[in-house]
């Protein structure tokens, strides 16, 4: 309703990219977006467990994925995650990653840090044509902070390394934006990112 707004931040499990430890509650479905091409589905089994899924507007890549939330104090809620997908016109690539995640706060205002393992086997994709499988870690910090009744403030900053192919050194990832809050049932985000990527001669 027009001039009301939610005293709750519904979307406080995600960020922007990032995902935070908060649990999705039973039976509660999460869509999510970006730019129209990202798209990624949550439903919560319990309120400790949830699976999704994650494409991209083409249907490639694919993946699925089980993520769980467990509360260890009374801010504070541990996240395990684990991610499986694959390119469907490549059958033999397959990608899959796994990250814990750490968040302490509450749905308006929090901090999580995470870190995980990716491990992809490309080799018949049209750009990776060795066999060896790619690996890297990577890690994540991100907040959200609630400015007013209608505005949030999200941050997030990625760190990448460990990639063993095509002499790629370590990256990061800074996003920062805002986010509606006004309506109970839906978000817009709004965010500004920058990406530092190195790569050998």
């Amino acid at each position: 309703v027009s001039g009301k707004y939610t005293s709750k931040n519904n979307f406080a499990n995600k960020y922007f990219l990032a995902n935070s430890a908060l649990p999705i509650k039973k039976g509660e479905l999460f869509a999510s977006t970006v730019y129209y091409v990202v798209v990624s589905l949550d439903y919560g089994l319990s309120d400790k467990f949830s699976v999704g899924l994650g494409t991209t507007l083409y249907g490639a890549p694919m993946k699925v994925h089980l993520k769980s939330s467990f509360k260890l104090g009374k801010k504070l809620y541990l996240g395990p995650e684990l991610h499986f997908g694959w390119l469907w016109m490549y059958p033999s690539s397959y990608f899959s990653y796994g990250t814990v995640k750490l968040t302490q706060g509450t749905a308006n205002d929090n901090f999580t840090f995470s870190g995980g393992y990716f491990i992809a086997d490309l080799n018949e994709s049209f750009w990776y044509d060795n066999n060896n499988l790619l690996r890297s870690y990577f890690f994540n910090a991100s907040l959200s902070k609630r400015l007013s009744p209608r505005l949030g403030l999200f941050a997030e900053a990625w760190g990448l390394g460990g990639l063993d192919n095509n002499n790629m050194l370590p990256g990061a990832l800074v996003v920062v934006g805002l986010k509606t809050l006004k309506k109970e049932k839906s978000s817009w985000s709004f965010s500004l990112a920058t990406l530092l990527f190195q790569q050998n001669n």
